[in-house]
């Protein structure tokens, strides 16, 4: 919604399709051969709505999508979701995303968008053929581990113990008495652990922290969070990648970058650590993502103290663009030694007027390495 279509390559198609027998019928509403009337960007794009009787799932099919070419990206937003009677939380189911994350990456919320929110898309960036959003309705019985905290890489033994955490949700219609969430961690290392939920009202949630991990292998983890079978059984695990380091510090996983999050001038975005022992930091290792107009801007890594205090940084780096799409190093200089302690890190942007910058911002945690000695 909020874009008028024009007439695409060919002519514009407006059809329905009703198939199958009561009472599992699937309605199709397509559009094909059409085009974004205001600041066109593609040259023909083609969608469809199902519809799906007594299971009422929705889904939005997209087809083949043609960017015009223009080297200019034109910068859009739109709403993308289903409403009810109102604007109110409870009425709205949203998609949204960043310019540069892939439509498969979006998010789903309920409620309004926020002013820093939409789903926003470019002629640099087109669905998969095919792709869909789907929209299923709540079932009766349904848990859902709606997210795993831990650190990505984590070296040992200065970065034990660990505190592994989830967030469980019961999105069902009922509520949901006596069950166990299931912390297994495989790999390099291995513990495991179950934890007692006695009850979960529908569409709330549970933070729960298992006891503490101390790994002690180098190597790779899998962490792998999970609750019980129930209606919908693919919201029912979470599984988080880490890895067991000599001198590294990081809270994203090991999957691969996919998307980044813009910083405007002077803003700037700490990560918080806790050192056993006493190290030296002696660099911050971050990913600039590939983003055009992150050439020419300047930007220096700074470590904090616990009580935020600026205690060291690096030399200030313009960004070129050998450096994007990759991890880069910032040595710091006069390297500080904490000793059992807090510290933040932080990658910073000088301010100056229209600065900004794209850090990579993966589908889980900012990517922010730390390297000690």
């Amino acid at each position: 919604m909020n874009h008028d279509l024009g007439i695409g390559q060919d002519t514009a198609e407006f059809k329905m399709l009703t198939e199958g027998t009561a009472p599992n019928r699937i309605t199709t509403i397509q559009f094909k051969n059409l085009t974004d009337k205001i600041n066109t960007q593609y040259l023909n794009l083609e969608f469809q709505i199902k519809l799906y009787e007594t299971s009422n799932v929705i889904e939005f099919v997209y087809g083949s999508f043609i960017a015009d070419g223009n080297p200019v990206a034109v910068f859009k937003t739109a709403t993308v979701g289903l409403k009810g009677n109102s604007n109110e939380e409870n009425q709205l189911l949203n998609v949204n995303k960043t310019w540069s994350r892939p439509w498969e990456n979006a998010n789903y919320q309920n409620g309004n968008y926020q002013d820093d929110e939409a789903f926003r898309f470019t002629n640099r960036n087109i669905p998969l053929y095919g792709f869909t959003y789907r929209f299923s309705p709540n079932t009766e019985h349904d848990l859902m581990v709606r997210q795993v905290y831990s650190l990505g890489k984590t070296p040992t033994p200065e970065g034990n113990p660990q505190t592994i955490s989830a967030i469980i949700k019961n999105v069902g219609r009922t509520t949901i008495s006596n069950f166990n969430v299931n912390l297994n961690i495989s790999g390099a290392n291995t513990f495991s652990q179950d934890i007692f939920i006695s009850q979960l009202l529908p569409d709330k949630d549970s933070l729960i922290s298992f006891n503490l991990f101390f790994p002690t292998e180098l190597g790779n983890n899998n962490i792998a969070v999970s609750v019980p079978n129930d209606d919908n059984n693919s919201n029912n695990s979470f599984n988080f990648g880490q890895e067991t380091t000599d001198n590294i510090f990081a809270y994203a996983d090991t999957s691969a970058v996919t998307t980044a999050v813009g910083g405007a001038s002077g803003r700037i975005y700490l990560t918080k650590y806790h050192l056993n022992g006493t190290k030296r930091i002696v660099a911050v290792n971050s990913y600039i993502f590939a983003y055009p107009s992150n050439v020419g801007n300047t930007v220096y890594a700074v470590v904090l103290d616990a009580n935020h205090n600026i205690v060291a940084s690096s030399n200030v780096v313009t960004i070129s663009e050998p450096m994007m799409g990759k991890m880069n190093r910032f040595a710091i200089n006069l390297p500080p030694t904490p000793t059992d302690t807090d510290f933040l890190l932080v990658l910073r942007n000088i301010p100056r007027q229209r600065h900004f910058i794209r850090w990579t911002f993966k589908k889980r945690v900012r990517f922010e390495k730390m390297r000690i000695f």
